[in-house]
């Protein structure tokens, strides 16, 4: 509520192994030098000496990044806390994304974990209209495969990528600190300001 900036990423890769092996081997280093100190990367918490380690690992993986970025001072205060704001501007970018820019057969949809049960319900239902929208009626293919896991991020190798990808760019556009987004620039696909000038 505090911040200028509403920033969501997303990590599209076609093979989640290799994401998740080389992150967890990165952990295995960390915790046998600090004899098991770190449950998970984030961005927020981890000092600068872990952030660069993880970035130099993450910009070796496979992977195409997204982003959803927000100027909050375009949002209108009674949508700022709306549910339909948070499902539309981020499901509906990245289904678009994903269909527009990709040959989907079969899709898994990992999110982080913060919404109550209702919350993840509508987000599904959403999440399957858009796609069967932008998918079947739009584009005229058949409707993908699909699952959606709303999971904790402290066991999802591919989340806390996210999250690092997330906090480069919260960092660059928030705090004018350009260092870590700047190493992620090339792997970054997909630009999506919903509202707001956004200085990419």
């Amino acid at each position: 509520k505090a911040t200028e900036f509403f920033v969501v990423a997303y990590v599209i890769t076609s093979n989640h192994y290799p994401v998740e092996r080389d992150i967890l081997r990165l952990k295995k280093k960390f915790n046998t030098r600090w004899r098991g100190s770190i449950s998970e990367f984030k961005f927020r918490n981890d000092d600068d000496d872990t952030r660069d380690r993880v970035l130099s690992t993450i910009l070796d993986l496979d992977f195409d990044l997204g982003y959803v970025v927000i100027r909050k001072s375009y949002v209108v205060d009674r949508l700022r806390t709306a549910p339909l704001l948070y499902r539309y501007s981020v499901v509906n970018n990245i289904i678009t994304d994903l269909v527009n820019g990709y040959d989907v057969k079969d899709l898994t949809v990992t999110v982080d974990k913060s919404l109550p049960r209702a919350g993840i319900d509508e987000f599904n239902r959403y999440l399957a209209d858009k796609l069967s929208w932008r998918q079947v009626v739009e584009k005229g293919d058949d409707m993908p495969t699909f699952r959606v896991y709303h999971l904790q991020s402290e066991g999802q190798p591919g989340l806390q990528v996210a999250d690092y990808c997330a906090g480069a760019a919260f960092s660059y556009f928030e705090r004018a600190n350009p260092v870590f987004y700047d190493l992620l620039r090339p792997k970054v696909k997909f630009r999506n300001p919903s509202w707001g000038n956004i200085p990419w």
